[in-house]
């Protein structure tokens, strides 16, 4: 019994018990939980922190270390080098970099990377600091708002830096090259810019300058400025003679380039980076007027050109009316002159309308060209004349010569300039003084000298004979029987007679001053010998007068397609 109410109390105990859910979270884990977060925290900070891998490229990996090369901006650390690999072309290298996070905003399309290393140039001395600490990439933000992450390193050290105030221009020359990165541009003596990057175009043959000028010097670059290379000391020789240009100290060290407005054009409207400029060998030829309309023309001389360069002025009476072109012609081409020897040379000049008030347009060529036939027609001729016996420089002279008025103006085919007008020519200079001396020899030789002589001796043994018979007949008579009159006449008739006696005397071929007259004749004929080969070499080499030195050796023709 006591079993069973044992089994019914325990009954009503379980009734009344209270059943719960057993709680499925425990604190334990928290710890997980909370250590799996700051995991995650963790990585996403590395992210954000490590930074962003960009790459350049650069010709060479010299003085770059993986691990090692930092990447700098304003000299404040902001990457790192972390590997370098040869390109796919093996003309350069890969730089893969990581750039820190706090820098990723200078990462523009237009930033530019280079590596500094210790540098001697025009620009002065850079990167010394780099001898301790190792070379460096150095980083300088751009303006644009597109991010980028390939960039091309620059293999030179930009002179000036991308938000300088100022322009970028470019120059052009076809000659050798003038200028060199970090060359001083120059204004008035004042250095107001620098050349920055030369480079030189295989296809067209010219060599580039990139130069950029501050401001506010920039506002004086108009589409009318020249720029030509200046040096310390300019020396140059011309038809004029012999120039010196001192420029500033800076100048005379390293060169550099100038500019100006040729006072004869106005000044221009302002320049911008794409406007083209070319590059002039001196100020001389920098401020000369360019005109649009030029005419060429051929001039065929018999004497030598030495001392006649291209550029050299074409002058009327003193007045500049074009230049001397570069010989551009093969003396095969000559046939088509005509009439003239094969041993005459072309000179080629360009002759401009706009010189003689003409507009600067096409339509003045055919007046120019009319104006031109009538002068030729009226004796207008070239000649060669010596601008300076000093350089030996020469020049094309056109003048009038009344001898030739009614010469005829022709026009022949002359590639590459097709019809071309010739103007007549004649010697000038000392070939024309040697041609007058000649012919003054050539007369002085000609002259009768001898014959003349005998008959003056002639005609004064028949003047002494005549003497003698008025001697003859005053002694038979009285000279009181004559008149007084013819006495008078007679006595001045003796002394004239007698003067005259005297005076035909000297030309006597036994006389003294016959034989001083033959032998100063002589000397002169040796004289003129002798001057001709000092005529010629001064005809050849004008300079030769203040430089001496011997005459140059005839150049020996070589056949097309020989060995030189």
């Amino acid at each position: 019994m006591s079993d069973t109410s044992e089994l019914d109390g325990g009954d009503e105990t379980l009734e009344n018990a209270e059943v719960k859910k057993a709680s499925r979270f425990s604190l334990v884990w928290l710890i997980p939980i909370v250590a799996t977060l700051f995991g995650l925290w963790m990585l996403v900070s590395y992210i954000n922190n490590r930074g962003e891998l960009i790459e350049i490229t650069f010709a060479t990996a010299d003085g770059l270390d993986a691990g090692k090369t930092k990447i700098r901006a304003l000299n404040v650390e902001v990457g790192l080098v972390e590997k370098i690999v040869i390109n796919e072309d093996i003309d350069g290298v890969i730089v893969t970099a990581r750039i820190n996070a706090e820098a990723r905003n200078l990462l523009r399309e237009d930033t530019r990377f280079w590596v500094v290393r210790p540098r001697v140039g025009a620009a002065g001395i850079s990167g010394l600091g780099t001898l301790l600490s190792g070379a460096y990439i150095e980083l300088e933000a751009g303006d644009s708002d597109t991010r980028e992450d390939y960039f091309a390193g620059l293999e030179e050290v930009p002179i000036t830096p991308s938000d300088a105030p100022g322009i970028h221009i470019t120059l052009s020359n076809a000659g050798k090259k003038s200028l060199s990165p970090g060359d001083p541009v120059i204004y008035n003596g004042y250095r107001v810019g620098r050349v920055e990057q030369v480079k030189f175009d295989i296809e067209d043959g010219k060599t580039y300058y990139d130069l950029f000028v501050n401001a506010p010097y920039d506002e004086l670059v108009t589409t009318n400025t020249h720029f030509w290379t200046t040096s310390g000391v300019q020396f140059t020789t011309s038809t004029e003679g012999i120039k010196f240009d001192v420029a500033s100290l800076e100048a005379l060290l390293q060169g550099g380039v100038t500019f100006d407005v040729p006072p004869d054009l106005p000044m221009g409207e302002p320049a911008t980076s794409e406007t083209p400029f070319k590059l002039y060998a001196n100020k001389k030829e920098a401020l000369l007027r360019e005109y649009e309309l030029s005419l060429t023309f051929v001039i065929m001389v018999d004497q030598s050109i030495r001392g006649l360069k291209p550029g050299a002025p074409v002058e009327f009476r003193g007045v500049p009316l074009g230049r001397v072109l570069p010989q551009t012609t093969d003396f095969a081409q000559l046939e088509n002159i005509g009439d003239y020897d094969n041993t005459s040379i072309p000179i080629f000049v360009a002759l401009d309308p706009a010189r003689v008030g003409l507009p600067d347009e096409p339509a003045s060529a055919a007046l120019f060209r009319d104006d031109l036939i009538q002068y030729v027609r009226r004796g207008m001729t070239a000649k060669l004349g010596s601008g300076s016996l000093l350089t030996g420089d020469k020049y094309v002279q056109l003048d009038m010569d009344p001898s030739r008025r009614g010469q005829a103006y022709r026009e022949v085919e002359m590639p590459p300039y097709g019809k071309i007008g010739v103007i007549p020519a004649k010697r000038g200079g000392f070939d024309a003084i040697e041609g007058q001396v000649a012919s003054l020899v050539a007369k002085l030789e000609a002259l009768p000298l001898e014959q003349t002589v005998q008959n003056a001796s002639g005609a004064l043994e028949s003047i002494d004979k005549l003497s003698q018979r008025l001697d003859a007949l005053a002694a038979k008579q009285s000279t009181q029987d004559l008149p007084s009159n013819l006495n008078t006449t007679l006595s001045q008739l003796q002394v004239t007679l007698s003067q005259t006696e005297q005076t035909l005397r000297g030309f006597d071929p036994n006389s003294d001053a016959y034989r001083e007259l033959t032998r100063s004749l002589g000397e002169l004929r040796e004289t003129m010998l002798g001057l001709q080969p000092t005529l010629q070499k001064v005809r050849s080499r004008p300079n030769a007068l203040i430089f001496g030195g011997s005459p140059d050796e005839d150049p020996e023709p070589k056949a097309k397609g020989s060995a030189p």
